[in-house]
Parts: C-alpha cells; structure tokens; sequence
C-alpha cells in the first residue's frame, strides 16, 4: 500500500470549491494572527484562574541578550538555560526587530503557522490535497488555537519541530533512509531542547519508522517482520545517534556550566509535579483525554473517533492515524504524571494533530455514499468551524489592553521617581518588562523550596515591586531582611483581576539605604 493520495477519479466540482474555500479561509487566519498581537487573552478563555505571565520568564534570557545586558539573571530563572532552542530564534528576532512582546509573540503565531502547514502537507502527501486544506482552515481557526498560539511559550514551536520529524518520516514511499533518521532526530533534539516534554512523541516517530519498513525498495510489497526489522534498525540508529550527539553536546556546553540554573527550572517545572502513583496517574491521564474537548466540544470527540474509525476501515491512511493518535494518547500520559488536567494551553500540542484527524475524517465521509451519518459530520464540522470563526472574530474586534497598559503605566512611574537604572523585582514583571522594557528579576522571588535555591535578592538593587495582590508575608520577611521599605505607588486591574490573589496586581516602590531614589 502507497502513501500517495487516495484514488480520486474525477474530482467533483464540490471538492474543488471546497478545497479552494479552505485555503482561502486558512491564509485569512494566518493573517489575523499578527491582528492585535499585543492584546490580552479573550476573557473566560482559560479556566485556571491566573494569569499567564510565562511569557517574560521564557523570553527575559532573549531579552536581556539582544539589549547588550548579561544574559543571565543569577539564581532566578533562566529558562535560556534549559530551552535554548526557543530562547536561541528569540534572541535573534529581538536582535532585528527590537525585545517587546509583539515581536515575542508574532514569533510564536509564525511557529503555529509552520506547524499546521507541516502536517497539512503531510495529509496533502498521504491523505489528499483536500483533507489538508480542511485541516489547515479548521487547525488555523480554532479559536482556542488562535490565541493561545500568538502567546511567547513553549508548546507550539516544540510541536513544530515534532511535526517536522514526522513529515520527515513520511516524505517517500521507501523505508526511511539513514540520512532521513539524521534528520529526524535532529528535528526530535530540537523539540525536546524547546521544551522537555516532547519525549512524549517518540513512540509516534518510532511507529512511522516501522510503518514505513513495509515498503520494499519502493514497491508496495508484503514483507515479514523479521525482513521489517533489518530495515528499521538503521535509520533507529541514526535517528538516536544524531538525537544523542545534540543532547550530549547541549549538555557539555551549557548545563555543566550553569548547573545551578539548570536546577532552579527543571526543579520547578519537572520535579515538583511529578504524580506517578499508578491510581493517580491513571486518574491524570483520563482527565487529561476528558480534557481536550476545551479545544473544541465537538471537534476533539470527533478527531479521535475518525482515528479509531479509519484504523480499522482504511489501511491506507492506517499509518497516519495511528501515529496522530500516538501523538495524543501519549502526550495525555505524560500530563497524566503531572496530575491531569491543566490550564488550557497545556493543550495546544494535541491540537492541531486533532484537527488533522478531523480532515482525514472529512476525506474518509466524502469517499461515501451520502446518508444521514455523513450529513451529520459533514454539519458537524461545519458548524464548529462557524462558531470558532465568529469567536475569533468577536474578540479581535473586542481586544483589550490592561497588562499593556498596566506596563505604560508602571513605566511613567518609574520614569516620574526618577530612577537612573530602574530593575523591576516580581513574577509578573518579566511581562511587563516586555511591553515597557525595563529590566526585570525575581520571578520566583519569595517561592522558596527544598528542590532548588532561592532567589538571591542580595545580588541586586531592585527600584519597584510588582505583586499580586499586596505583599505576601514570606516577601515582606525578606525584603526586610534585606534592608527595604516600601510603598504603594498604583495598582491595576489586569485581565479582569480574575487570579486567585485578588487585589489587583500592584506597583511599590522600593526604599532602601544605597537607593537611587530622590
């Protein structure tokens, strides 16, 4: 069996209109999502309850580089440290383009917009032209998608170098080749140097491998297992040694000198979340699979029943359903050891390979004769794709600006007391700091814990503080401690102030013996 495109004979005129409508519709999002960049998350999008200020956390490294300053913040968090082929692009783009939060997240949609391309050209090349057009116009106007992926964090470009590798893998009809698994797990290194988690796809990249092994010197011929095996072993190998290689040599060059730095995220992010209590983590995973329909109610069902569908009744797209299922089972085991269902974002790697499942669907139904369970699906799709649009829509037209303003306005404070070379301490001000381009630290400032060492606020001489509500005791303790006082300059309702602090996020001034202020 070939991975070319299902055979077509004439192609009805519908299809073609229909695929011309999804390209349309898909280069009009693509386009949207440099509209309004800047903006804050729609209301209700999220149903964490807190803010979602890893943008200046992940971006300060990039920041701080491309401005002439140290890169790295001692013993805050330096994220540069831990995913440099995320902080690595970001430096460059803020070196072209200036360190501010439009260019950081307009970044990230460019991301997004590769990463359904690519696996739209993946169903183009083993499903159809038309199943890749529904894709991408469904993948590019999901409204949770739509936003969340114009947001500077982790997961869409790490899920681009996945989509990437798995592109790779089914790029011929002939096994995969051993400068094919050089490739591949090049593209795997770079996704799990963007963001940890990604080891979660491997069992898709290893599936592919061996899906491929049934072609025999490119005829679609039978082969055993064992003749199977000697084909898959290679590229295995290539695809580990050159994935091993970079992760080696990312680990000589960079976490051994800055081992501390290291620590201070993976103990944080890894090690502090980890539930692997067999009836927990089962209980994660569950909640983690229940969970998707925030993506979409309708569509996230519907994907991973095309999958199974097409698993049994199409042994030519069988390989490509099977490593999007992969994809999306496995990355919910992982959230399983973290406890389950997340914030929303969490979801945005399964996303787009739901969507791709849901253009394979569509392809699957409109190969059948019409009935009422095509008419249904076919609606189905339609409708949601209408709903997520006007969604879209509605809320780029009704954009709001509290944390850019909240950072315009923080900034003509620190401008009217007169600091000469103001520093903002805070978990949120790495945000800020992005729209307004004072320099931050102290992101975890105040959050001590046995896994990895506090913050050292001796080590520098922070002018304001931007908290969450007022100040916490444990922070009060330590700036005492550290010879400060403080008071209150302004507080701010940012994103409708929906975080679990309450209070609003506020803006003190710091006063200490050796302080530049007046």
């Amino acid at each position: 069996m070939s991975n070319a495109p299902l055979p077509t004979g004439v192609e009805p005129v519908w299809r073609r209109r229909l695929l011309i409508f999804a390209l349309v519709i898909a280069a009009i999002f693509a386009g949207l999502r440099f509209v309004r960049v800047d903006a804050d998350l729609p209301p209700g999008i999220t149903p964490s309850f807190s803010l979602f200020t890893d943008e200046g956390i992940y971006a300060r490294n990039a920041a701080n580089f491309a401005a002439g300053r140290p890169w790295r913040v001692p013993t805050d968090y330096n994220t540069g440290v831990n995913y440099p082929a995320f902080s690595a692009p970001q430096a460059l783009v803020f070196g072209l383009f200036g360190a501010n939060m439009a260019v950081a997240r307009g970044l990230n949609a460019v991301y997004s917009i590769i990463l359904i391309a690519l696996l739209a050209s993946l169903l183009w090349r083993c499903v159809s032209p038309l199943a890749a057009s529904v894709m991408a116009a469904l993948a590019l106007s999901n409204y949770v998608l739509f936003f969340f992926s114009r947001f500077a964090h982790l997961d869409i470009p790490m899920a681009m170098w996945l989509a990437l590798a798995l592109l790779m893998i089914f790029a011929a009809d002939r096994p995969v080749s051993i400068a094919r698994g050089v490739g591949i797990g090049v593209a795997f290194a770079l996704a799990m140097l963007t963001k940890t988690n990604a080891f979660f796809a491997l069992p898709a990249l290893l599936w592919g491998v061996w899906s491929q092994s049934r072609f025999a010197s490119g005829l679609d011929t039978p082969t055993t297992p064992k003749a199977r095996l000697k084909r898959v072993i290679a590229p295995i190998v290539a695809m580990g040694s050159a994935c091993a290689i970079l992760l080696a040599a990312y680990g000589v060059f960079i976490v051994v000198p800055f081992l501390d730095d290291y620590r201070v995220v993976a103990g944080s992010v890894i090690s502090d979340r980890l539930r692997l209590n067999p009836a927990t983590l089962a209980y994660g995973v569950w909640r983690m699979l229940a969970g998707g329909t925030r993506i979409d109610l309708l569509l996230y069902p519907l994907g991973l029943l095309v999958g199974l569908v097409v698993i049994v009744r199409d042994a030519r797209v069988r390989p490509i359903a099977v490593a999007l299922l992969l994809w999306i089972v496995m990355y919910a085991g992982l959230m399983g050891t973290q406890g389950g269902a997340r914030p929303t974002r969490y979801y945005l790697p399964v996303a787009a390979p739901v969507m791709a499942l849901v253009g394979v669907g569509v392809e699957f139904v409109s190969r059948r004769k019409a009935n009422v369970v095509v008419a249904l699906a076919v609606g189905g799709v339609a409708a949601s794709f209408a709903w997520n649009s006007y969604k879209v829509a509605r809320d780029l037209a009704d954009a709001r600006y509290t944390f850019r303003d909240a950072a315009m306005s923080i900034r003509d404070h620190i401008r009217a007391d007169g600091v000469s070379e103001p520093l903002m301490l805070g978990h949120i001000a790495g945000n800020l700091g992005l729209y307004n381009g004072v320099p931050s630290v102290g992101s975890h400032f105040g959050r001590e814990t046995e896994r990895w060492q506090a913050f050292d606020l001796s080590r520098f001489r922070p002018t304001h503080f931007v908290s969450y509500g007022p100040i916490a005791p444990l922070q009060q303790r330590l700036l005492s401690e550290a010879g400060y006082e403080w008071e209150l300059e302004d507080r701010y309702e940012i994103m409708g102030s929906y975080y679990r602090d309450g209070g609003g996020t506020c803006l003190y001034r710091l006063i200490s013996p050796v302080s530049d202020l007046p």
